[in-house]
């Protein structure tokens, strides 16, 4: 019987210095990705958000095709709702054909943390407003008449909706124009690869065929 020779185990094995040098290694690499990580995060969730917003809008369309009624989507905007849901909190309401009234379809969910709708089109987020691949009404713009009341946590708070019908076409009072958005925004900015701010995502919807477009910021 053959026994490996005592000097070749111990080269098996690592030594105290070659551990310490590998972890060494190990927190540079750490030290060094980690602000990568983070910078990361906020404009995933951001992506993550509009996304969401894209796939609930859909589904409010096909709902109201298939129910041949009208569908809304409400977003929380009124001052008198928790600081956490309002232009944060959205879910799906659907209209009865028989009485007109609205019954919730879906329970309310929250925008990932640090991300809101906007309420304007604030000039600090570089937004395009005179290119056309960008343009139309903005949903949540306070002279528009799409403002209702929803009940949030049992108490009754200031909502502002989108609607979808039974054609397929999305609509808003006083709509100006075949299109609208919903515009996203990070609570704090982020840059792009072309170091223009990159802390916004614009949902546009056709008003009328209802086909949606994930909007960001244009590189320079």
């Amino acid at each position: 019987m053959c026994f490996p020779r005592k000097d070749s185990v111990r080269r098996q094995a690592f030594s105290l210095i070659e551990l310490l040098a590998v972890m060494a290694v190990i927190s540079l690499l750490m030290v060094a990705t980690i602000p990568a990580f983070n910078s990361m995060g906020p404009a995933y969730r951001l992506g993550t958000a509009s996304e969401a917003i894209m796939t609930v809008l859909d589904t409010a369309r096909m709902e109201a095709i298939n129910a041949n009624t009208t569908v809304q989507l409400r977003i929380i905007t009124g001052s008198a709702a928790p600081v956490e849901a309002q232009y944060r909190a959205y879910s799906l309401w659907k209209r009865n054909k028989t009485d007109g009234t609205y019954a919730q379809t879906t329970k309310w969910e929250i925008l990932p943390v640090g991300v809101t709708f906007e309420s304007l089109d604030d000039p600090s987020l570089s937004y395009p407003l005179s290119d056309p691949r960008y343009a139309g009404t903005h949903v949540l713009n306070s002279t528009l008449n799409n403002k209702n009341t929803s009940a949030y946590l049992g108490q009754s708070v200031g909502t502002t909706y989108v609607e979808c019908y039974p054609d397929g076409s999305v609509r808003l009072p006083a709509l100006a124009g075949s299109s609208a958005y919903l515009l996203m925004k990070l609570a704090t900015a982020t840059t792009n690869a072309a170091g223009t701010p990159a802390n916004w995502r614009q949902v546009r919807i056709n008003a009328l065929t209802g086909q949606l477009r994930l909007n960001t910021p244009p590189k320079s």
